[in-house]
């Protein structure tokens, strides 16, 4: 596996998008495992309209900076619950 230390902000939004088809193709089996608090069965489902948001907020950026990606794909998560964690 390739460790990546730094990347621009198109590759941060490539990384973004990759991520956002694996949890395309795994958000049932996320769901099966969601077991706490309340086994509720919509944890993937969760991370991947929160994923699908961030990554449409950061293409729509007209500033292509990392820092600005970084804004923009936490500007592109719902309010309410903050699954995803970009530090």
């Amino acid at each position: 596996m390739r460790i990546i230390d730094a990347c621009s902000g198109q590759e941060l939004v490539r990384i973004f998008g990759s991520a956002t088809l694996w949890l395309e193709r795994n958000a049932d089996q996320i769901n099966s495992l969601n077991v706490f608090p309340v086994p509720d069965g919509d944890t993937g489902m969760n991370m991947l309209l929160t994923m699908r948001s961030a990554v449409e907020e950061a293409s729509r950026s007209t500033d292509k900076s990392a820092s600005a990606n970084v804004e923009a794909i936490h500007s592109g998560q719902p309010h309410y619950n903050y699954i995803i964690s970009v530090e």
